[in-house]
């Protein structure tokens, strides 16, 4: 009984470090710049970042396409969005 109580405890100390080095490898490495956010709505721009947004020169903001899109059906040709 004794072997089969060692066996179970290595089985769960081994599920628990496996467990633990998934969490560290899915929780590292994915952050993103916060210039791949949209100055309007917040959310995160699509890589490749300079091919879905545009940067307004007279504020020099990062905007997305679809806020872009936005301004420009409402006439906020010339002015900033």
């Amino acid at each position: 009984m004794s072997d089969e109580a060692a066996a179970a405890d290595l089985a769960e100390s081994a599920d628990l470090a496996a467990l633990n080095l998934h969490q560290r490898l899915m929780s590292s490495g994915h952050e993103r710049p916060e210039g791949d956010l949209c100055s309007i709505c917040l959310l995160l721009i699509e890589l490749p970042v300079d091919k879905h947004s545009n940067v307004s020169l007279c504020c020099t903001k990062t905007v997305c396409n679809g806020c872009a899109l936005a301004a420009h059906q409402r006439g906020m040709l010339g002015s900033c969005p």
